[in-house]
């Protein structure tokens, strides 16, 4: 059984793809290893690999920081997961770091 990549689960179904506009993922094909993604309700039907698709979440409120507690109660946003590292790809103003 294929394992769907790892997306924040609580933002809902929406993911940002630079050259679709208001994409929802619809749901993913197991036996594909492919996202199902639609375009605006009712526009074309996609089926895209996980590597052509990037969530992007915004408004994310650090927390639990221990190496760097000053970055605690501070809002970025979620760039990517990096699966191997169990770790989030921050941007907070123009600074890019890693958190568990």
């Amino acid at each position: 059984m294929a394992k769907a990549p790892r997306f924040v689960p609580s933002l809902g179904p929406y993911i940002t793809l630079s050259q679709i506009p208001c994409p929802q993922v619809v749901e993913f094909d197991e036996a594909k290893g492919r996202y199902v993604v639609q375009e605006e309700e009712g526009g074309e039907v996609l089926a895209l690999k996980p590597a052509n698709l990037q969530q992007i979440v915004s408004g994310v409120i650090l927390q639990g920081i221990e190496a760097d507690p000053t970055l605690n109660g501070k809002s970025g946003t979620i760039l990517k997961y990096d699966e191997a590292k169990d770790r989030y790809t921050v941007r907070q103003a123009f600074i890019q770091f890693y958190l568990t």
